[in-house]
């Protein structure tokens, strides 16, 4: 018995060809550059009564940008998000983005991204206005 204890601290004793490597994440947005998005959340509607108006769209338009922006959501680049929030998200700069950035920067093979947050119009059975 002793013998077999012995050999078994010597076994353990001994160095093993085991490595830890770490693995690289991969990552599916490697192709950041060519990724684009247009981010609109409108909580203040001119023409709405304040019981119809959301409170928290702009800020969830600006979360979801923080979000791509971030490492965790593909690391785009400010100049690749555009983000239109309340009164700055009129029908002009929403055609504008959509017709004139969009078209000067993304290419027929990139990824775009159309994130709208205006739910207001839905409510109190009214008609959408866009």
């Amino acid at each position: 018995m002793p013998f077999l204890l012995s050999l078994l601290l010597l076994f353990s004793q001994q160095s093993r060809d085991l490595t830890i490597e770490r693995e690289v994440p991969s990552n599916p947005l490697s192709d950041r550059e060519t990724r684009w998005a247009i981010v609109i959340g409108v909580s203040e509607h001119e023409h709405l009564p304040p019981d119809a108006q959301l409170k928290f769209a702009h800020r969830d338009a600006e979360d979801f940008a923080g979000f791509l922006r971030s490492t965790a959501g593909g690391g785009l680049p400010s100049s690749h998000v555009r983000l239109l929030t309340n009164k700055a998200a009129t029908l002009a700069a929403v055609r504008a983005a959509l017709h004139t950035w969009l078209v000067e920067s993304a290419k027929p093979e990139d990824v775009v991204y159309v994130f709208l947050r205006d739910m207001a119009s839905w409510r109190s059975g009214m008609k959408a206005i866009f």
